[in-house]
């Protein structure tokens, strides 16, 4: 059996960028782990609102350590 339309096996680096970018998407979509990206950044960064009325708008992401700051 002779295989005509065989595209070969390629190299790895000329499907890189399409497999990250499928990661990505894929990473993306899920909100657990958008939630928990969002979560880590924000507490690296130590964000605190001062305002009284937008105090709790992250709390979700922070947890309980944001509202005493």
């Amino acid at each position: 059996i002779y295989s005509i339309k065989n595209p070969g096996k390629g190299k790895m680096s000329d499907h890189t960028s399409e497999l990250k970018s499928q990661i990505i998407d894929s990473k993306m979509s899920d909100s657990t782990t958008l939630q928990t990206v969002v979560s880590k950044v924000l507490k690296k960064g130590n964000v605190s609102i001062k305002d009284k009325d937008l105090q709790n708008i992250l709390s979700s992401y922070l947890g309980s350590s944001s509202s005493s700051k």
